[in-house]
């Protein structure tokens, strides 16, 4: 899912420039194009396509940091979090040693 926000994102983006491009291309060769309704086709619809491309694309990169981050929890953090709960009386010699046993594999 973090890489598909980031790869619709993507493609979001490449169309919204293509079609202000395709909109700066025939701007040049009809000189009097005005304000018509095929403005709103050739440039609102591509900014709003390049601005949500931009949104989604940050989004995916937050998601994919935080799943990043979720899994450089180390064996060590865990082995010590499951000694403190012992030492607290959190947890029994049994749990403890069956969740020691488990963090080792």
């Amino acid at each position: 899912m973090k890489t598909g926000l980031i790869i619709v994102a993507t493609i979001l983006f490449i169309i919204g420039l293509f079609m202000l491009a395709v909109r700066a291309f025939f701007s040049m060769a009809i000189s009097d194009l005005g304000f018509l309704n095929i403005d709103v086709v050739c440039i609102f619809i591509p900014l709003i396509l390049i601005v949500f491309g931009i949104i989604l694309f940050f989004l995916g990169m937050k998601e994919t940091d935080l799943h990043i981050k979720h899994e450089n929890v180390s064996k060590e953090d865990a082995l010590k979090t499951l000694d403190e709960r012992f030492a607290k009386g959190e947890i029994t010699k049994e749990q403890y040693n069956e969740m020691k046993k488990e963090l080792k594999k």
